[in-house]
């Protein structure tokens, strides 16, 4: 169940993170000194004028990455926004909203990011358990109108580019198409980001206060910050189904099969994601194990959509990434972005330090913030209590 669980929690704790965030962000950070010249294979980048340089730099627009940039758009945040490719994104994973991380969409004025790219609304789960033959329904909590709660579905690719056009439409937010190879240190603080584009040799170099890394499952960067090796329990195994049924209109499934639970969710009117959870290693021939494995376990309505995707659709898979929680050492950064139990963060500027704690207590997150601008030492508490 491990892997449901993630699944379930990961769209809401995302949004609340960089909620939180935007809103810890409205004190104004002082940009840092850049000028540094003493490696002539560096080119540093220059803005028109000192009160252009960036506030933040974020590496990574995906959907933390992108959401965040627009937020801080929103509030005139001078960012840097850097991706290593701007094309439209292909994954199997980060295709469905649980109903808390779209009220934080919408709270964050960026539920527009949902139109136009044919998303589904989701109101709860049908649970078929193999063993018993028996289905469940289960619906989201109903708001305080007695409407049922509502999560969204989506092809992750449109999602994405929505996000990244988004953040792009704010003149304080720049979106460059790069690498991050390295951060940049000044003592144990990091100062900004080193990186190259595509055709151009020469390594560029740009500082700023604060450095988010949102650079998702497989960054390059982590190592740089925390210690912890990557723990992945299982994979997931991704189909794409045509014209698949529902079994309950607006409601996702999940079947208890054997080994692990099998996921399935329409993300557009067309289009059913189907994915399966394979424990340990990879399957070799993972058409075959889900042909001879998965297939008899499904419920009867998504058979046939599911052998003729076997058939004509390539199997996708992914690590199901967990990181052990671990203490930040470094300071003027914060990782996102990542599957964690528990995260303490410290950052600390020029004017502001940031404490942000993020705890799991069985299905709620609990996430506490305190800020304390080191002129007056006076702080401001602020927290925010969740459950999916």
């Amino acid at each position: 169940m491990w892997s449901v669980y993630l699944i379930l929690q990961a769209g809401f704790v995302s949004f609340a993170v960089f909620a939180l965030i935007g809103l810890l962000l409205r004190k104004r950070l002082k940009p840092r000194s850049k000028k540094d010249d003493s490696c002539p294979q560096q080119e540093h980048v220059s803005f028109p004028s000192a009160s252009d340089d960036p506030e933040i730099i974020i590496v990574g627009a995906g959907v933390v990455g992108a959401s965040l940039a627009a937020v801080l758009g929103q509030d005139g945040r001078r960012v840097l926004l850097v991706e290593k490719d701007l094309k439209e994104p292909d994954r199997i994973l980060g295709e469905l909203l649980q109903p808390g991380g779209y009220q934080a969409l919408s709270q964050l004025h960026l539920a527009d990011c949902l139109d136009g790219i044919e998303s589904e609304a989701i109101q709860g789960y049908v649970v078929h358990d193999y063993a018993s033959k028996s289905n469940v329904v289960l619906h989201y909590p109903k708001d305080s109108h007695g409407q049922i709660t509502e999560g969204r579905a989506f092809h992750h690719g449109r999602f994405v580019s929505r996000l990244r056009q988004m953040a792009s439409c704010h003149k304080s937010v720049t979106v460059i198409e790069g690498t991050v190879t390295k951060l940049l240190y000044d003592g144990n603080c990091i100062v900004g980001v080193e990186y190259t584009t595509s055709g151009v040799f020469c390594k560029k170099v740009v500082k700023a206060p604060l450095t988010i890394v949102a650079d998702g499952c497989f960054s390059k960067l982590r190592k740089a910050l925390v210690t912890e090796a990557v723990c992945v329990p299982s994979y997931f195994s991704g189909l794409l189904l045509e014209d698949c049924p529902q079994f309950q209109w607006n409601h996702a499934e999940i079947v208890l099969g054997d080994p692990s639970p099998i996921l399935v969710y329409k993300i557009s009117p067309k289009h059913t994601r189907v994915l399966v959870d394979t424990p340990g290693l990879l399957q070799k021939d993972i058409k075959g194990y889900m042909l001879e494995k998965i297939l008899p376990q499904l419920p009867a309505h998504l058979r046939d959509s599911f052998r003729a995707a076997l058939y004509s659709e390539r199997v996708r898979s992914m690590p199901n990434s967990f990181l052990p929680a671990s203490h930040a050492e470094k300071t003027g950064v914060i990782l996102l972005g990542l599957y964690t139990t528990s995260i303490p963060i410290q950052l600390i500027t020029q004017d502001i330090s940031i404490t942000l704690v993020i705890n799991c207590y069985g299905n709620e997150y609990f996430f506490a913030v305190e800020m304390e601008k080191k002129a007056d030492i006076k702080s401001d508490k602020a927290a925010f209590l969740g459950a999916v």
